[in-house]
């Protein structure tokens, strides 16, 4: 008698799309609606950081819920790939949020809309986005290889 063919693209029962999704979906969803108050407060630094919240939060969202609704199965070593070219560039990110937190002062940024504080807050707000997606990533990463290994 023949076996079926293992699913290989579902962990725990839940398709590895959906497992991968739901935590942009619920990140992604919470930085845009705290990136609303972007609009409210008066701080340069608070803003800085959270009109990065409202955009990663936005695009964080929609790549999310692309890979929950997906249909098509992706073969495991592709995805790992994916997950280990957006470890790398996570890690760009925050280099990049550091940059901007260490150059700013320099600049002598005249003051109006876009101030020292704001610039150095996009940073640390890039830095907490970068962050988030980099320990997404690795948690992605060990579910993909011990699917790979079952």
């Amino acid at each position: 008698m023949e076996q079926e063919p293992q699913d290989t693209t579902k962990t725990e029962g839940k398709p590895l799309g959906k497992k991968i999704g739901l935590p942009l979906i619920v990140w992604g969803t919470a930085n845009a609606v705290a990136g609303i108050f972007f609009f409210l407060v008066p701080m340069d630094i608070l803003k800085g950081i959270l009109i990065q919240a409202l955009f990663w939060g936005a695009i964080d969202a929609i790549i999310g819920l692309a890979a929950y609704l997906g249909k098509k199965e992706t073969p495991l070593e592709k995805v790992m790939k994916s997950l280990k070219v957006n470890g790398v560039l996570d890690i760009g990110y925050m280099v990049i949020g550091v940059v901007l937190m260490a150059v700013t002062p320099v600049l002598d940024l005249p003051q109006g809309d876009i101030t020292a504080n704001y610039v150095i807050g996009s940073g640390i707000g890039i830095i907490i986005q970068g962050a988030f997606l980099l320990l997404a990533d690795i948690h992605h990463i060990h579910i993909v290889k011990e699917m790979m290994q079952a």
